[in-house]
């Protein structure tokens, strides 16, 4: 059996061995070792200063991490909703110039479509018993396209600019489309922007289950004859 003395003796001289494979140097001044030759172009000295010189940038460690802050997307509180109808765009207009037509899919609206006319609407509030009554003017109209219009909430606290759009498409098909703006900008305005949203989209489907679904075609049709 080996002895300790003989086992760290091997133990050294496998270490030795490894380090001048591989061309390390050892720490000058160790008593019992051999400082050996440094690879060429290398100067001598401990491992840590070997790596040093040779990656350079290992002396400097790992590059700091700078924290950045994410920009946030800036909310435009604005509404820009759209649905697409089997049917001529002149139709879908009608059904929006005829009060008896549009009481089908937009009730409880009253206008007159004629610039400076007055418009007022009326929708049910979730848990409340009055309505929301939004009322404004017509300000601009481009038959059988387009029909502008401002209104606000009877509490008055903001005005909001609408306009419906009505764009034919191909195979008689039709695009309505509703943008409104102004609405304030604050902790409040997401919630402002889904119940207006939630509103136009209710009446855009009706609109679209009138003409798809039921009798609108037909209707707007006749109304269309007699205008």
């Amino acid at each position: 059996m080996l002895g300790a003395d003989t086992r760290e003796r091997s133990d050294c001289h496998r270490l030795h061995h490894h380090l001048r494979r591989w061309h390390l140097v050892l720490r000058p001044g160790v008593p019992g070792r051999r400082r050996h030759a440094s690879p060429p172009g290398v100067p001598g000295g401990h491992p840590a200063e070997l790596a040093c010189a040779v990656h350079p940038l290992a002396a400097r460690g790992p590059e700091p991490q700078v924290a950045t802050k994410a920009s946030r997307a800036v909310f435009t509180p604005s509404i820009d909703i759209s649905v697409r109808i089997k049917a001529p765009a002149e139709l879908i207009w009608q059904a929006l110039v005829d009060e008896d037509l549009r009481e089908l899919w937009w009730a409880d609206s009253e206008f007159k479509i004629k610039r400076g006319a007055k418009i007022s609407a009326r929708s049910l509030r979730p848990g409340k018993k009055k309505p929301r009554i939004t009322s404004g003017n017509i300000t601009k109209i481009d038959a059988p396209e387009e029909l502008h219009f401002t209104w606000k909430t009877k509490a008055g606290d903001f005005e909001t600019n609408v306009v419906l759009v009505v764009v034919q498409q191909k195979d008689k098909k039709s695009k309505v489309r509703v943008l409104e703006q102004g609405f304030p900008r604050g902790d409040y305005a997401e919630i402002h922007v889904a119940k207006y949203r939630d509103g136009w989209r209710e009446h855009l489907l009706q609109l679209q289950e009138l003409f798809e679904d039921g009798p609108g075609r037909k209707l707007a049709t006749n109304s269309l004859k007699h205008s």
